[in-house]
């Protein structure tokens, strides 16, 4: 301790050094020297700066400090202290040169932004700082609370700094100090031509309401390719940092991903196959699948409140991290159909995106039914995988998912709801995938449950969904409109391959692909003709009435009447358009 690097200054009585020490030791009894090893303790951490500070902007708010802010604020402190080691010795590694954190709303992002500047210019005044963001209200009010930090008492009066903000630059958008430095702030239109910056700072740079239009994400990636992201001092040692929020598959954060910039990605609910690793290790120190970012400021009932408010979709793109396409990625939300029973009423409204025509009644009679199951290991926790069981009936060449069920369960809890599926179903084939507890399941039911059995999985889960997507994009799987758990299926089915758990994906694919073998082997010529058209077809589901009528004229079979069509792919009757004049222009997708 006694050769450490800060020297005898900051040498307590007890001969030990306060900045190598996790806590301070005791301070000497001098005011004047317990003062300048606090002030050397902030000049020397972001974390106890921001934390020492935080009344400054917040007087009557509580701070619940949390491990993920201590990480944010480590990970920006590396990123300058690496910036300005390099300056003085161009040999100097710098660990960290572009930053990228992904953090839910509410975690301090803008406030952590705001502080940085002031911390930095404790120490290295000369720092010049370009910070923008999609909306240059947001960029100018940061830009304030960062002056108004350093015009504080506590600011002036602790640090005594050297230098001072200079009059003749002090605008609320543009201040500079004396030492050099300057904080400039904007919009991500506004015009940057002359300004070069060593640290680029990005808040936000997607309007939520705006991101889904190509057009305005087109707008962000060409501003920052062309005009910003460039705009730096030193193309080999300025450094740039992006905080923000995921708001979609393609925005500026997928593409920083994409060119390897270091990522602490830090979700509200913690998710292991996606535990993040930067260069400075491993920030997340959470273990469990489930756990909270900051149970203290997001309890079980908030989250649960908040998801409920944003619904499935906007939970896994906001909150997760896990944006995915808002018309659905390999399964489109407008590509899903619906039924109800005779009794039930008409739905009023499904979630946006969502094919908005009337959901058709449940036949009476189905052709066969499938009981179908992935599930975990079998042991009953609140933070491990899920199991899932899904109920598919078929029906000519539509399907109809009757029932799904998605818990977390223990293995006599598993065991009792294939009995109740199988009691309820008794003619239904039964196949739970022999992978985790599906095998053991099945040798524990088999004896007692008729028609129970086990299938090897083959290929991985985006190749068995693939296999059955054209069923989807022909309009013949259809869902119990207005059943319990229907957003969150549909939002797990659309999600996919980007979600959390993908469970009652694969029961639902392994579902349709017995139903589908079913079809080719088991119905008629006729049946089987329409299925087949239906898997090999591509293009617009309008259309798809014209490709499966060509194939059963090849096949000198009955062609589709309109109503027929209808009823089969959810067209309504005045939309089908068989046009027997033109049916043989149409390729054929495949041949009897």
């Amino acid at each position: 301790m006694n050769n450490c690097e800060h020297g005898p200054s900051l040498r307590t009585t007890t001969g030990g050094c306060a900045l190598c020490a996790d806590e301070p030791a005791p301070a000497p009894a001098s005011t004047a020297r317990r003062s300048l090893v606090e002030r050397k303790l902030l000049e020397r951490s972001f974390a106890r700066f921001f934390r020492a500070g935080w009344s400054v902007l917040e007087p009557s708010t509580p701070l619940r400090w949390a491990w993920p802010y201590q990480a944010v604020c480590d990970h920006l402190q590396a990123l300058v202290e690496d910036w300005a080691a390099r300056q003085g010795d161009p040999t100097s590694a710098q660990r960290i040169r572009d930053l990228l954190v992904t953090l839910p709303p509410g975690c301090l992002k803008s406030r952590l932004l705001a502080y940085l500047v002031p911390w930095a210019w404790l120490r290295w005044p000369q720092l010049r700082a370009i910070a923008l963001s999609c909306n240059p209200r947001v960029s100018l009010r940061d830009s304030m609370y960062s002056r108004d930090v350093i015009a504080s008492p506590w600011y002036q009066q602790t640090f005594a700094p050297s230098w001072q903000v200079r009059g003749d630059s002090d605008a609320k958008g543009l201040y500079s100090n004396t030492a050099g430095g300057f904080r400039a702030a904007m919009g991500f239109d506004a015009r940057v031509v002359g300004e070069r910056g060593d640290l680029i700072i990005v808040d936000d740079p997607h309007d939520p309401e705006e991101v889904e239009s190509e057009a305005q994400r087109g707008h962000v990636h060409d501003r920052w390719e062309s005009s910003i992201g460039n705009r730096v001092n030193d193309l080999g040692s300025s450094v740039r940092v992006g905080i923000a929020q995921r708001t979609h598959e393609d925005d500026w954060s997928a593409r920083r991903i994409a060119e390897g910039w270091a990522h602490l990605d830090l979700p509200m609910l913690y998710e292991p196959d996606r535990a993040c690793s930067t260069p400075l290790g491993d920030p997340d120190p959470r273990t469990e699948e489930g756990d909270c970012l900051h149970e203290e400021r997001f309890p079980p009932a908030v989250i649960a409140a908040e998801r409920r408010r944003v619904g499935e979709r906007r939970w896994a793109t906001l909150y997760q991290g896990r944006p995915a396409p808002a018309g659905g990625a390999m399964v489109k939300l407008a590509d899903l159909r619906f039924w109800r029973r005779e009794s039930e009423p008409l739905v009023a409204a499904r979630p946006r995106g969502c094919y908005q025509g009337p959901a058709v009644v449940l036949p009476k009679d189905l052709d066969s039914v499938v009981i179908a199951g992935d599930l975990a290991g079998g042991k009953l926790t609140t933070k491990g995988d899920y199991n899932a069981l899904v109920v598919v009936g078929l029906r000519g060449s539509s399907f109809y998912v009757l029932e799904s069920w998605v818990k977390r369960a223990g293995f006599p809890e598993v065991q009792a709801k294939v009995r109740e599926l199988a009691r309820r179903y008794p003619t239904a084939r039964k196949v739970i995938e022999s992978a985790a507890s599906g095998a053991s399941l099945v040798a524990s039911l088999e004896s007692e449950i008729a028609g129970l059995v086990g299938q090897v999985a083959k290929g991985d889960k985006e190749s068995r969904l693939e296999s059955v997507l054209a069923f989807f994009e022909a309009g013949n799987v259809r869902f119990h409109d207005g059943a319990p758990g229907l957003d969150e299926l549909l939002t797990s089915l659309t999600i996919f391959p980007n979600g959390a758990h993908d469970d009652d994906v694969d029961a639902l694919s392994l579902a349709l692909s017995i139903l589908a073998a079913d079809l080719a082997s088991e119905a008629s010529d006729r049946e089987r003709t329409i299925a087949m058209t239906v898997l090999g077809h591509i293009g617009r589901h309008a259309q798809l009435p014209r490709a499966v009528n060509a194939a059963l004229k090849q096949a000198g079979l009955e062609p589709l009447t309109r109503a027929e069509a209808a009823e089969r792919f959810g067209i309504d009757a005045e939309d089908v358009n068989l046009e027997p004049e033109d049916v043989w222009d149409f390729p054929l997708l495949w041949a009897v």
